[in-house]
């Protein structure tokens, strides 16, 4: 018997972390899983969006709040080279 464990997520999987959304405190930070890891959103109520396949545009918005933009610079290249 063979047994496969196939996994969408890792730590390379590009997420958004959001806190206390729509409050004078709102925080959100985006990046890889790895990254968020390490991103200290303060106090209660937190949310993980993790995201699939995005548009340019949306790649544009998040690295707004990216932990390292990098990240999202080489994604927006690679969606140009499609």
């Amino acid at each position: 018997m063979f047994l496969f464990t196939l996994s969408a997520l890792s730590e390379d999987t590009i997420c958004v972390g959001v806190a206390r959304v729509g409050s004078e405190s709102q925080q959100m930070a985006a990046g890889t899983l790895q990254q968020l890891a390490t991103v200290d959103l303060g106090g209660p109520l937190h949310s993980l969006i993790i995201t699939g396949h995005m548009h340019p545009i949306e790649l544009e918005m998040l690295k707004l709040v990216a932990v390292e933009s990098s990240v999202f610079e080489r994604l927006l290249e690679e969606s140009e080279k499609r």
